[in-house]
């Protein structure tokens, strides 16, 4: 599970992120400079006509337009393609052109471009928020290695407090992908004490530590500490009504996205330990268990390696057992509605 808000401010708050990450990065060439290098004055005019469809296609997402959404940033990529962005003198292009490829969920692009571009300009005004971009690119082609390596190269350059904490919480994750569960336990900590630190507005609207306090759970459950984790997971329940942040909210995505299905379960499983009757009691075990289902079934078709499996299927056993026994206390018969783990 990773936040994938750029630079502190939001994925979708894109016009915001343009404000303050790269207006000192947007001031065009004078007249005289413009006068004598005409390209100069052309790649400026080409940045911001840009910026000005990424705003677009931004304001079209948050009103729930993705195709017109899709087809501004498809657009914008057709304009620095055209422009030569990838190889530009001004890495300013290609930092945009990154952008953009990461938007329409082309990650290899991103990475690609983003890479060679700080390479060349690691400490530019508008590197910042490449560089966490180019971290969620990584995570997202599952590359969590080079997920670290990015963030080590970021963490230091980091000047506000908001994005330093997202990007603790997404160190932490990438940690934990590793199996790194040291690491990523004392990540979440100190994220959980970073975001602390936020005004309260920042904090309750980002919910930065909300999500780290997730992270916490899983990380404890799965380095054995069971009851740990299980604490971590009653107290961020209350926080995060019907989970509904872990489950859809707009600014987290799971890399691979069955890890989706290890946070819903442990939160389905506090709640069946708090059920007022059987009836309940046996429903909520019965998502639990749907949801490492659904683990096992994912890790089984794509068949590929999965450090956690075992556990999952450990954890699913007991699910299992509960929702027979919660059954049996049940006079009746308990019928299960269709539910979808995933959201």
């Amino acid at each position: 599970m990773r936040s994938a808000r750029v630079a502190g401010l939001g994925a979708v708050a894109l016009l915001t992120i343009v404000a303050a990450s790269r207006a000192h990065a947007d001031t065009p060439p004078n007249r005289w400079d413009a006068i004598a290098n005409s390209a100069l004055a052309d790649r400026f005019a080409l940045h911001v006509r840009v910026r000005e469809i990424m705003t677009s296609a931004a304001i079209a997402e948050r009103a729930n337009d993705f195709a017109i959404a899709v087809g501004l940033r498809n657009r914008a990529r057709m304009f620095l393609e055209e422009g030569h962005a990838e190889t530009s003198p001004d890495v300013v292009l290609r930092f945009d052109l990154g952008e953009v490829c990461y938007e329409l969920e082309d990650n290899a692009c991103a990475k690609e471009v983003l890479e060679r571009a700080l390479q060349l300009a690691p400490d530019h005004p508008a590197a910042l928020s490449a560089y966490s971009i180019l971290a969620n690119a990584h995570a997202k082609l599952d590359e969590s290695e080079d997920e670290r390596r990015v963030y080590a190269r970021y963490l230091p350059r980091i000047t506000d407090d908001e994005s330093r904490a997202i990007a603790l919480l997404n160190l932490s994750e990438a940690d934990m992908h590793l199996g790194e569960l040291d690491d990523a336990v004392a990540g979440y900590r100190e994220t959980i004490d970073a975001a602390a630190e936020l005004p309260n507005a920042i904090e309750l609207e980002q919910k930065t530590g909300l999500l780290a306090r997730w992270g916490l759970a899983v990380a404890l459950d799965r380095s054995g500490d069971v009851a740990g984790g299980a604490k971590e997971a009653k107290l961020v329940l209350q926080l995060d009504t019907d989970m509904r942040e872990i489950r859809s909210g707009p600014n987290v995505f799971f890399a691979p996205e069955r890890e989706r299905f290890w946070y819903v379960a442990l939160g389905f499983t506090e709640y069946a330990k708090e059920a007022p009757d059987a009836k309940t009691s046996a429903l909520l075990w019965h998502r639990a268990e749907g949801c490492w289902k659904e683990y096992v079934a994912d890790v089984r078709a794509k068949t590929a390696p999965d450090r956690w499996v075992d556990l999952a299927r450990a954890r699913l056993e007991k699910a299992h057992a509960a929702r027979l026994a919660a059954e049996r206390r049940v006079n009746g018969r308990v019928t299960y509605p269709q539910y979808d783990c995933a959201r």
